[in-house]
């Protein structure tokens, strides 16, 4: 499941949603977004991580473009460089790809 915090969100600087983290958070208590709860640090120990695929449109295809394009970004350097032996290199290429194809990114 895809997922992002209101701290990402707002790094983003989309220029659909209001300019600050709280902004944001009350943007969405207001619209009622989907979320799911983490184990966080600071205050109740709780992080809300909203799901990106139940987003309002304008900021699901934002944040949807903006992350295909990392992904985009880091796909040739994963794909060319031989996996080595490691489990983590592995772990990692296999990750990218299924990111990739998730999003129907070309894989070369």
């Amino acid at each position: 499941m895809n997922t992002i915090s209101s701290a990402e969100l707002f790094a983003m600087q989309l220029p659909c949603l209001p300019k600050s983290k709280q902004g944001i958070e009350y943007q969405a208590k207001k619209g009622c977004w989907a979320f799911v709860e983490q184990n966080g640090v600071g205050r109740g120990g709780k992080l809300k991580r909203f799901i990106v695929n139940e987003l309002p449109n304008d900021v699901r295809q934002i944040v949807l473009e903006r992350q295909a394009n990392v992904l985009l970004e880091q796909l040739p350097q994963v794909i060319k460089n031989p996996v080595s032996g490691s489990l983590k290199a592995q772990k990692a290429k296999m990750t990218a790809i299924s990111q990739a194809t998730q999003l129907a990114l070309p894989l070369n």
